[in-house]
């Protein structure tokens, strides 16, 4: 005759099983969560490295596939020292007595970067007033994309660009706006006044770089490219 199991001892059975599969969940769940104290110390670092005026930084730091143990005092790092840019990034973390992990995280910026304001030709120069100024997502944009009007100023479109776009660095030439041997202008500025001097560039450059101008006195100074023959020192 087969042999009955008792109602209550197989209720006990069902019961024991079904704890010990939570547990078990509960077990995995904890080794992949990353740890509040770490996940936000994650945050505040690449919040910081990748924020500034006028932007708006979000981080999601990606769970770890590994059972790890926990991270006491969490350093969190980037490796070489390298600004955060939009998408996946990779951040050390230095944990007390025990070897330093990485974790992933997703960083989204959304800032204003410059556009075309008509279409343009190559061959253009830049200035202000064929730009404009636009707020989205960076990460949307071309890769190397100029993201500050002043890096665009004075230079050269290499191609055509319709209205509206974003300029790629790449189409960026530097044109030369004092050549050597020519007769410039130097403003010397300080405490609100200005001074400015004539000289002659003893160097060729491009907007924002630095060359030797020797003064009508005969003195070598270092100035600044600010414009078509015209160049500034700053004191």
């Amino acid at each position: 005759m087969p042999s009955q199991r008792c109602p209550s001892h197989t209720r006990l059975r069902t019961a024991l099983s079904a704890v010990l599969a939570l547990l078990a969940l509960l077990s995995a769940g904890h080794a992949t969560a990353e740890p509040e104290p770490l996940a936000a110390r994650v945050q505040e670092l690449l919040v910081g490295a990748a924020g500034g005026p006028g932007r708006q930084v979000s981080v999601t730091v990606q769970p770890s596939a590994a059972q790890l143990p926990p991270c006491e005092n969490p350093q969190p790092f980037l490796p070489r020292n390298e600004l955060p840019v939009p998408g996946r990034v990779a951040v050390g973390v230095r944990c007390e007595g025990a070897r330093t992990r990485y974790l992933q995280a997703t960083v989204a910026i959304s800032a204003e970067y410059p556009v075309t304001r008509r279409a343009l030709s190559a061959g253009e120069i830049l200035t202000a007033d064929l730009l404009e100024l636009r707020h989205g997502d960076l990460g949307r944009l071309p890769r190397h994309a100029v993201l500050d009007t002043a890096q665009a100023v004075g230079r050269q479109l290499a191609r055509d660009l319709p209205q509206g776009s974003p300029l790629p660095g790449n189409a960026l030439r530097s044109v030369p706006l004092v050549s050597r041997g020519a007769q410039v202008r130097v403003e010397a500025r300080a405490s609100g006044f200005v001074i400015s001097r004539d000289g002659t560039a003893l160097d060729s450059g491009a907007m924002g770089e630095q060359v030797r101008i020797r003064s009508e006195a005969g003195e070598v100074i270092r100035a600044r490219v600010s414009g078509r023959n015209l160049l500034s020192v700053e004191f």
